[in-house]
């Protein structure tokens, strides 16, 4: 079932789920959410219907930002140098591609170099998202709103 305008609401029952045990992890995960059975918005909690930052569930869409950058000939594939689209970065990041960004191995704004360790880094993460902007010679939520449009995404572009 793919929503509308709005997720279509259904018991937790009705798709399998248990609700007490929804209510649990509602109570642990605390904060505001939302839990997606079969299409269906069987749990949520907190202000869902305020906008909400993406966080790391930003990660998956400029990934597929960045392909369509490629698909595009916006970029020449995610091997490019991040340094091409107009940064001046470190020299230890000179070797920075787009591909080591996306794969959270870019060393940016740490001490390794590009390729050489895994980290969970926001800073590159908003490399990434800005370098797509200059790409794309728009706003990142202009970019995902031309191209994803059919997602509809209830919170807007990140």
């Amino acid at each position: 079932m793919f929503p509308g305008a709005a997720w279509e609401k259904r018991p937790p029952a009705s798709v399998g789920l248990d609700e007490r045990k929804l209510a649990e992890f509602a109570a642990k995960a605390g904060g505001d959410g939302c839990i997606i059975k079969d299409g269906y918005l069987v749990k949520s909690w907190g202000g869902i219907a305020a906008h909400q930052d993406w966080a790391s569930a930003a990660k998956p869409v400029l990934s597929t930002l960045l392909l369509l950058a490629v698909q595009e000939r916006r970029l020449s594939g995610v091997d490019a140098l991040v340094k091409d689209v107009g940064w001046d970065l470190a020299p230890k990041d000179s070797t920075m591609t787009f591909r080591h960004l996306a794969n959270m191995v870019s060393g940016y704004a740490c001490g390794e170099a590009p390729g050489q360790a895994w980290g969970y880094n926001d800073y590159a993460v908003k490399l990434l998202a800005r370098s797509l902007e200059k790409i794309f010679n728009q706003p990142l939520d202009a970019a995902c709103r031309q191209r994803l449009a059919a997602l509809q995404f209830e919170d807007g572009a990140i």
